[in-house]
């Protein structure tokens, strides 16, 4: 069995492993560790420690996420006609926000876990993906596992470069809700979590 132990300070990790006869002592240079964003990791901890704990929580909010992604996986271009239609057409985003109850903002989380504990089980957080620093909000949601819905609207070309949302999709099986044409040739794609059902 072994014990770790982390000291950032000196940039060592040590395992130790307890034995009938004799211990063991070994020190393990090691770097840094990326972490997600201290927003993401608050929101996580916030909403899951009871369930690590085996302690019932009555607060499981459910957390979507909404994007525009181009044939090849790419956030498409702001300025682009569809993306725009999507962001402001009462079958885009607007469609997501007017069904929400509040919605994720990059660095605006700490605000949201304040008011979570007088939201009832039914609440819905939104996460609209569309530029670089809402892709990387979506990075740390999907690092926890927190996303329940993904709903994709994916335009009917190749970008060739840009911002890659395929690149951060977890390693899962995505169960299809629904999948609906909409004008310009975009399918709007809903996809569950199983892992969160």
């Amino acid at each position: 069995m072994g014990i770790w132990k982390i000291n950032i300070e000196r940039n060592y990790c040590v395992i130790a492993y307890a034995m009938p006869t004799h211990s063991v002592h070994s020190p393990i240079p090691f770097k840094g560790i990326p972490e997600p964003p201290l927003e993401v990791a608050c929101l996580h901890a916030s909403f899951f420690d009871g369930l690590r704990s085996g302690i019932k929580t009555e607060f499981m909010p459910k957390v979507q996420a909404v994007t525009a992604m181009t044939l090849d996986g790419f956030l498409p271009e702001t300025d682009n006609v569809l993306m725009r239609w999507v962001m402001n057409h009462r079958k885009g985003f607007a469609r997501w926000r007017e069904r929400c109850d509040a919605r994720i903002l990059p660095h605006y989380i700490l605000d949201l876990l304040c008011e979570k504990d007088t939201k009832g089980d039914s609440f819905i957080y939104l996460a609209e993906v569309s530029d670089a620093e809402t892709l990387d909000l979506l990075r740390g949601l999907f690092h926890y596992n927190l996303v329940e819905g993904l709903i994709i609207y994916l335009f009917p070309y190749s970008a060739g470069k840009g911002n890659s949302i395929q690149a951060i999709f977890p390693v899962r099986q995505w169960q299809l809700h629904k999948a609906v044409v909409l004008p310009g040739g975009i399918c709007r794609l809903i996809y569950r979590n199983p892992c969160r059902m």
